[in-house]
């Protein structure tokens, strides 16, 4: 009993821990074409903006026979810190 209880206070503390870090990222844009991913990439880059990249899974693509895949489809996440959200829109848009 005593370890389900340290287990679930170590999850709730971790999950408050990565709140935290995370707090200061704003989402900007969310792609399954790598080239559009590639290029606002490289445009941040050039313009010197802070950012970070995250990949998920089927759970982006609505296709009915994505299941039935073998290959997953991937998504790709651009984040970007909140005091360049405005620059970072400009920049893509």
């Amino acid at each position: 009993m005593k370890f389900i209880i340290i287990l679930a206070l170590l999850l709730v503390i971790s999950y408050y821990v990565w709140k935290k870090l995370n707090s200061k990222w704003e989402e900007l844009l969310t792609t399954q074409d790598v080239e559009k991913y590639m290029s606002i990439v490289g445009k941040l880059q050039g313009a010197g903006i802070k950012y970070k990249t995250t990949s998920g899974g089927e759970e982006f693509n609505p296709r009915k026979n994505t299941f039935n895949s073998r290959i997953p489809p991937v998504s790709y996440t651009i984040w970007v810190l909140k005091d360049e959200v405005y620059k970072a829109n400009k920049l893509i848009n």
